[in-house]
């Protein structure tokens, strides 16, 4: 039995689930008389954020049962989003609606693609003395556009809540950000209790969020007890003892945590234990990691910790000492080895106005780490083990000092950073401020406010449009606040955009290229014929997009991500209505040897896991050795325009500063 639930006149909206600022695009929408009458129709749109190029008001008559397609072009403008409403009226019927795949509040998504994303100032304020920060815009033609963000928060509660809001609207959902997520609302929740903050509505919240981040651990664990980087990739012991140490947290928190998975978790630790002697210096800070992570969940080892450090001491990081040293301070909290290995911590730390902080000998990529990372696990291990340290107060500092904007630069860097920092705040009582502030730009007013303990734990964002700023010199932005007690954390971003089509290539350690490519190009069946990429396509069509990465030097956690014009899907293969035509989506290695394929195709999915977002393709990979890779992917296109497509971009997720782009480009689509 088929029901059809229908109105007398109806309209349809065809629209792209998102724009690109710049973007030339018409929208369509479909009208249908459901009547046995013919019906003069009135139809428009209502559209903010775009601005029509053709008549909002359109007429057409309709004959009985028919449908008809009105069209309008539009530019969209430098906005956050578009809100469209469609309107169809006619012979005493009528109709209205928005777009359906949508954000929540029903509006358009407008992307922009920021060139350079830099933090022009950072610090603190806690005397009355005025601070003056240059604001350096760059005066190149190509950055038309941009802004610049200053936010202001009264206490590290204020930075806590912007960095969670931060992770938990990250866009990713490999185990590693969902732990991330999770782990700082549990300190963010103990540290409410322990201080008897009365926030019932962010209480509630967090817990929400912690239930969340625990159901989808016990779905993402494997047989073997372990977890991997993504559900579909095979266990390891770096994510596994970041699970049981998220885990053991829950549980000491009181959160209930269902019965075995940690002692799985911790069973799959122990059987990936080795012998220490012969350990690399990365296998060697691993399991480190390894063994807080069992002591956390109270299976603390202090025969085998000590014999870690005996063995490795000298290749050990800052941050696997810091481990070890807490990991000994749960297992055995007199072990006369403790006050070694934390003297060997505090001798590394390097002091300067900006506060204290670690740098690392050398780069330690297998383990996610970076010197913010163990900036944080070491200042962590101080207030654990040696609270009363004059060395903390500086390390908090330098930890604030590495910031950018409202979170630090890595999810691992950001869960790190906010759990260490709620750990001080609970041990110092960081929660005082009686105040008022303000901040000029060029001497003009930019904004005020007044810090009470009512307002402790609020941050306050200005923005400045760089069109209203200088070019040529810097910009003198003045903090200043009046005396009293509490502290004044800042930091000043500025987000610089350029028109795509003015993008070049970039290569910093990795190399991108991006071809879209007719499905019937030669170069798709044979290598050794030339590709003849394409600009434009009608709608309708089918391409195949080319992605091609080369790998100079083995790298791990790479994150590869193409987005698309505007006016195209991407072609889910999964999907039962998915067409036939073409190639399936498929990923390769290349023997450099034998770039032209035959045996030099290697013939595994070396990205072990691939997401089709609204806007881009993303891939991931935990490990490429040195090559050359190549995806291919269909995409479809659905709407007419002129689309500016972002540059497609790979970086190592833990190290963004190792990445490759390809230009941007402009993409003509017509009916």
């Amino acid at each position: 039995l088929d029901v059809i639930s229908t109105k007398d006149l109806l309209i349809r909206p065809s629209v792209p689930r998102f724009f690109v600022a710049g973007d030339r695009v018409t929208l369509g929408a479909a009208v249908h008389n459901n009547t046995s009458q013919t019906l003069p129709v009135t139809v428009r749109v209502e559209a903010q954020g775009l601005t029509l190029e053709s008549p909002a008001v359109q007429e057409g008559r309709l004959p009985p049962g028919g449908v008809a397609r009105f069209e309008w072009t539009g530019v969209v403008g430098r906005v956050e989003a578009v809100d469209l409403t469609f309107y169809a009226e006619g012979g005493g019927f009528r109709d209205a609606t928005k777009p359906t795949l949508t954000r929540p509040d029903g509006m358009i998504p407008v992307l922009r693609y920021v060139s350079l994303e830099t933090v022009a100032a950072v610090g603190m304020l806690e005397t009355p003395e005025p601070r003056l920060e240059i604001v350096a815009i760059p005066p190149e033609p190509e950055v038309t556009g941009g802004t610049m963000t200053l936010r202001l928060s009264p206490s590290l509660a204020a930075t806590a809540l912007d960095s969670l809001a931060w992770l938990e609207h990250f866009e990713y959902e490999c185990t590693e950000q969902t732990i991330s997520r999770f782990l700082p609302n549990i300190a963010t929740y103990q540290a409410l209790l322990r201080l008897n903050l009365a926030r019932p509505d962010l209480e509630e919240r967090l817990r929400q969020q912690v239930a969340i981040g625990l159901q989808k651990l016990y779905a993402g664990q494997h047989a073997d007890g372990g977890w991997g980087w993504f559900t579909s990739m095979e266990s390891d012991p770096l994510t596994t003892a970041y699970a049981v140490f998220a885990l053991a947290q829950a549980r000491s928190s009181g959160f209930a945590v269902a019965e075995g998975v940690i002692e799985r978790g911790v069973a799959f630790l122990r059987r990936s234990l080795e012998a220490p002697a012969d350990l690399p210096p990365w296998k060697a800070n691993r399991q480190a990691f390894m063994l807080f992570a069992m002591a956390e969940a109270g299976a603390g080892d202090a025969g085998r910790i000590v014999a870690l450090w005996e063995a490795r001491k000298e290749h050990l990081a800052l941050y696997a000492r810091a481990f070890l040293a807490m990991a000994l301070g749960r297992a055995q909290a007199d072990h006369p080895l403790i006050p070694t290995l934390l003297n060997s911590i505090l001798e590394q730390a390097s002091v300067t106005a900006t506060g204290a902080f670690w740098e690392e000998r050398g780069l330690d990529d297998f383990n996610w780490n970076t010197d913010t990372r163990t900036s944080a696990i070491a200042l962590l291990s101080i207030l654990r083990l040696d609270p009363k340290n004059p060395l903390a107060f500086q390390a908090v500092r330098g930890l604030m000092a590495a910031r950018r904007a409202d979170r630090w630069e890595t999810t691992q860097e950001t869960a790190w950073a906010l759990m260490t920092l709620t750990e001080w705040m609970v041990q110092s009582g960081e929660l005082e401020g009686n105040y008022t502030w303000t901040a000029r730009l060029n001497d003009q007013a930019l904004g005020s406010g007044t810090v009470d303990p009512a307002h402790i734990q609020e941050t306050v964002t200005l923005r400045q449009d760089i069109a209203g700023m200088l070019r040529e010199v810097g910009n003198a932005l003045e903090l200043s606040r009046s005396a009293g007690p509490g502290v004044l954390y800042y930091t000043v971003h500025l987000a610089l955009e350029e028109p795509v089509e003015r993008i070049a290539p970039r290569s910093r350690g990795l190399t991108l290229s991006r071809q879209y490519l007719r499905l019937d190009d030669p170069c798709l069946q044979d290598r050794r014929q030339p590709c003849t990429p394409v600009t434009s396509a009608r709608v309708g069509d089918i391409l195949t997009v080319r992605l091609t990465l080369v790998v100079p030097r083995t790298a791990h956690h790479v994150v590869l991500e193409d987005p698309y014009p505007a006016g195209m899907e991407a072609i889910d293969p999964s999907l039962k209505t998915a067409p036939t035509v073409g190639q399936p989506p498929e990923l390769r290695r290349v023997d450099l040897a034998d770039p032209f394929g035959g045996y030099g195709w290697w013939g595994w999915w070396w990205f072990g896991h691939v997401a089709l977002y609204d806007d881009r393709a993303a891939l991931f990979a935990e490990y490429l050795p040195p090559g050359t890779y190549e995806y291919t992917y269909m995409i479809r296109a659905g709407w007419a325009g002129r689309f500016q497509v972002r540059p497609a971009r790979a970086y190592a997720f833990y190290f963004p500063e190792i990445y490759g782009q390809t230009e941007g480009t402009l993409f003509e689509i017509t009916r």
